[in-house]
């Protein structure tokens, strides 16, 4: 799951993966960061699979949230402005048990960085759900959980976070140096003419 800058706005886009992909090609990319904020987000520490979260976008601070569109009679997934939490943007993961956790016998609470879930409405009555439709990936919510529906949580090591925190923290300085920089091009042409 990416957000993508599309006329200065983000939009929520998917990808659909499978083992064969070489996701070395995103690597660097922070359109498909996310923060898992829990409900209370002053609490910290692992997330456990009951616990209702927000999804943060990394790079530009909104949170995803669920909105539903009249015209097309369903629930979709959009991106609101931090300053707006609300019960919309809250979800739930649901863990996948798989094989070699049942042949291990262990089977956690808690979500960990390479885990197989389901994402669930915070109220427990919408699943997320992507399929194809023409060239893009489409993202909205049904009411039971299809096979299909399985997204797998990438860990970002704590290098990675630091190296975009700074990247993101410099965006600023270098808008501000490349439109001065335009301002002294304009004013020498000028001058030449």
């Amino acid at each position: 799951m990416i957000a993508r800058k599309e006329k200065n706005e983000f939009e929520v886009d998917f990808m659909k993966t499978v083992a064969s992909d070489n996701l070395q090609q995103y690597s660097g990319n922070t359109n498909g960061m996310w923060i898992i904020e829990n409900e209370n987000y002053r609490k910290g520490g692992f997330v456990k699979a009951e616990d209702k979260f927000r999804l943060k976008h990394f790079s530009s601070g909104q949170y995803l949230s669920l909105t539903y569109r009249s015209e097309k009679k369903r629930y979709e997934l959009k991106l609101d402005p931090p300053t707006s939490k609300t019960e919309h943007s809250l979800f739930k993961f649901v863990i996948i048990s798989t094989a070699m956790a049942e042949q291990s016998g262990k089977y956690y609470n808690y979500i960990s960085k390479e885990a197989f879930t389901r994402i669930q409405t915070a109220a427990g009555d919408l699943w997320l759900h992507v399929e194809k439709a023409g060239d893009k990936m489409e993202a909205f919510f049904l009411e039971y959980p299809l096979d299909d529906d399985i997204f797998k949580l990438v860990k970002a090591t704590s290098n990675e976070v630091w190296e975009t925190g700074f990247l993101i923290s410099c965006f600023p300085i270098l808008h501000k140096y490349q439109e001065t920089l335009s301002q002294v091009f304009f004013l020498v042409g000028e001058w030449f003419y």
